[in-house]
């Protein structure tokens, strides 16, 4: 079976900050697989609708470091206790407190433009869970019925994934200014040039200071690898930085999908 034939996967990180949340999704994600060999739909279903409130909460951590004044406003409505935990959070794990509900979490996919219609639909597939699988209603799911809601669950990830694309390029903006800084005081220190230093930027440095810190995923790559197109950064004062840049992802996502 194809894995990437199902998004969610895709869209969440390459890597964690908290084992105990890596442990989680891997496992979700093996039982997903195993129930749809197995045929059972409804448990299938429900172990997706999982793996995508770990991609929501993966969401609203990027959100809180990215939005961070934004993000504090945000949190005014909410209880202190869960308000001190938010703040402090340095894991996606912390937004699966018991006081923030499903449909709730969803409202700070407001911080980003455009998303009425985006938190709409997720409140929707969040709605249908609770609803007819979050306890005994005795609904069934067959094969179709099946596929049909693993669809709207792509597309919602994928739209939620799009909202945040201009801020995620804004980062890697801000990542390579300071990058450039860095290399510049190398170069005063009469340290190589600004071309060989340029040249041995590795994905291991990206990944350090850049994509793992930032809970990037193989789509969040993907999406800013097909954002640096020759047009797009030919005026850029940092064009040979994001000229690497690209390289250097083009290169881990042939590593990293199938």
């Amino acid at each position: 079976m194809d894995e990437f034939r199902w998004n969610i996967p895709g869209y969440l990180s390459l890597k964690y900050n908290s084992q105990i949340e890596q442990d989680y999704i891997v496992e979700l994600q093996q039982d997903f697989f195993s129930q749809i060999e197995s045929g059972s739909y409804r448990s299938a279903l429900t172990t997706y609708h999982l793996l995508f409130m770990c991609y929501i909460n993966q969401v609203l951590y990027k959100t809180k470091l990215w939005k961070v004044e934004d993000f504090k406003t945000s949190l005014i409505h909410l209880g202190g206790d869960l308000v001190q935990k938010l703040e402090i959070a340095n894991s996606p794990t912390a937004f699966s407190h018991k006081d923030l509900k499903e449909r709730s979490s969803i409202n700070f996919l407001s911080l980003y433009g455009n998303s009425v219609e985006v938190i709409r639909r997720a409140k929707t597939i969040i709605d249908f869970r609770n609803q007819n699988l979050g306890h005994a209603t005795y609904t069934k799911v067959d094969e179709d019925q099946f596929y049909s809601k693993i669809n709207e669950y792509n597309e919602v990830v994928t739209l939620i994934a799009n909202l945040y694309e201009k801020t995620l390029l804004k980062e890697l903006d801000s990542f390579l200014m300071s990058k450039s800084a860095e290399i510049r005081e190398y170069i005063e220190n009469g340290e190589d040039s600004e071309d060989e230093l340029i040249e041995n930027i590795s994905m291991d440095d990206i990944e350090l200071a850049f994509t793992a810190p930032n809970y990037l995923s193989c789509q969040d790559i993907f999406s800013l690898y097909t954002l640096m197109t020759d047009e797009a950064i030919d005026t850029l004062e940092n064009k040979k930085y994001y000229l690497k840049i690209r390289e250097l992802f083009a290169n881990h996502l042939k590593d990293i999908l199938p």
